[in-house]
């Protein structure tokens, strides 16, 4: 059963299955994190997590506990499984730029990535900052297999590309999931005046999946999907939207 945005001036999620992800699969390399701004509130991968030491149950809903741990079989074993090439969604239960683990880890995993070439490896974060710093200082390459996102659920947070976009990424995306309020993209979106090109995807949604989901005006899905038009930036939704799919991918 697919998902239809049809209200005409808001849109609710009808039902717990999109139309499909945008990636093959998860890489969960850790999990864990905490709550940073107002897109972490219903994080449907603390909700999956309760019960085991990373994650709880509150008054509030479902809660991190603070404990962020690596699983070290995902990192050394899952790879060698791999028989195909695959775009691969890295940490969905977790932050990789998260303060709980450490350069080490983060360094391990990233080998990995440089050794499996074949597969195309999407990185999405909040901490925007700690990514730009951990490049910095650590790995100024990315490679080409390698795609870098960040959250953008309202305008507060669009600072988050400005340090997207200092890294060389060969895709650097934004992910406005769960759009909380109308988020202004289009400066983002075309060629800055040195040259400089700006982001070469976006991914947008409602929230979903939980009993408490957050309304999202369609007003905002539009003008999302119509400013990557008018720039030619490809636009992902994982929901039908004015009973249309927009399901296009960086190339």
């Amino acid at each position: 059963m697919s998902i239809e945005v049809r209200a005409p001036d808001r849109v609710r999620v009808a039902s717990q299955h999109g139309l499909g992800d945008w990636h093959d699969g998860e890489w969960m390399v850790a999990r864990g994190c905490t709550k940073v701004s107002p897109g972490c509130v219903n994080c449907t991968a603390a909700w999956s997590l309760i019960d085991t030491p990373v994650a709880k149950a509150t008054d509030r809903g479902a809660d991190w506990t603070g404990v962020v741990e690596p699983i070290e079989r995902q990192i050394t074993v899952t790879p060698t499984r791999w028989d195909r090439p695959l775009r691969l969604f890295v940490g969905a239960s977790t932050d990789f730029w998260h303060e709980g683990l450490s350069d080490e880890f983060r360094a391990r995993v990233w080998a990995q990535v440089h050794r499996y070439k074949q597969h195309t490896f999407a990185f999405l974060t909040k901490r925007s900052r700690e990514m730009c710093n951990w490049f910095e200082r650590v790995d100024p390459e990315v490679p080409d297999n390698v795609w870098l996102g960040v959250s953008v659920e309202n305008d507060d947070y669009r600072w988050r590309l400005d340090d997207l976009l200092m890294i060389d990424a060969r895709v650097r995306f934004a992910q406005c999931e769960p759009l909380l309020d109308r988020v202004h993209l289009e400066p983002y979106l075309k060629p800055y005046p040195n040259g400089q090109r700006g982001l070469d995807w976006v991914a947008a949604g409602p929230e979903w999946g939980v009993a408490n989901a957050r309304p999202c005006d369609v007003r905002w899905m539009r003008q999302l999907r119509d400013d990557c038009a008018k720039h030619g930036i490809p636009f992902f939704t994982k929901h039908l939207l004015d009973g249309r799919e927009h399901r296009e991918l960086p190339t």
